[in-house]
């Protein structure tokens, strides 16, 4: 008779205590939880990481812009101080000179470097015009401006660059060609004569 009353309290006692097992499969979830809202937020601070490692990347990129910079080089081809010169002197009355009509009178139309003025050559009637560029230094380059269309030849000299349009003052219509001199003495030029009857002509020393 005292056992009745054992066996109804026992399924009580179960409820009091709760189920360990239960409690144990509880931990185990939040645990996991918590490990994956660990392992997310490490996710996380990995993408701020690589987002962060692109955006220095794209500031590299713009550095790269910086060779843009490098376009100042095309600041160049704007024209130098010697071309830039060689513009100014077409502002000032250029001095006379007639060419001779063949290389032995070359000698008798003799022109220097001039950084205060240029030249107005004179063609001869009929044929190529011919004259005497003084060049007074060893290991020169010079300029040698002209009206765009004339060709004309150097004996002895030595071409530095290509003739081409003068950068400084590109609507002006006259070019630019750099020679190089190893030796001062007079150097031979012939002017072709499909050149006009009086063109400008500048020689400048760098």
């Amino acid at each position: 008779m005292r056992a009745a009353p054992i066996a109804f309290l026992l399924p009580l006692l179960a409820l009091a205590c709760g189920d360990p097992a239960a409690d144990d499969k509880s931990d185990d979830d939040t645990g996991a939880s918590a490990t994956d809202g660990a392992d997310a937020a490490d996710g996380g601070d990995g993408g701020a990481d690589t987002d962060g490692d692109d955006g220095a990347d794209g500031g590299d990129g713009a550095d790269g812009g910086d060779g843009g910079d490098g376009g100042d080089g095309g600041d160049g081809a704007s024209g130098d101080a010697v071309a830039t010169l060689a513009c100014s002197l077409l502002d000032v009355a250029p001095l006379d000179v007639t060419l001779g009509a063949m290389q032995s009178e070359a000698g008798q139309a003799v022109i220097l470097p001039d950084r205060e003025g240029g030249y107005a050559l004179r063609m001869p009637a009929e044929g190529d015009g011919w004259m005497t560029v003084e060049v007074v230094d060893w290991m020169v380059v010079m300029g040698f401006f002209t009206e765009a269309g004339v060709e004309y030849e150097i004996m002895g000299g030595e071409i530095e660059t290509e003739p081409g349009v003068n950068a400084a003052c590109p609507d002006a219509g006259i070019t630019d060609q750099r020679w190089t001199f190893h030796d001062w003495g007079a150097y031979v030029v012939r002017v072709d004569d499909s050149a006009p009857d009086v063109l400008w002509f500048s020689v400048i020393q760098e």
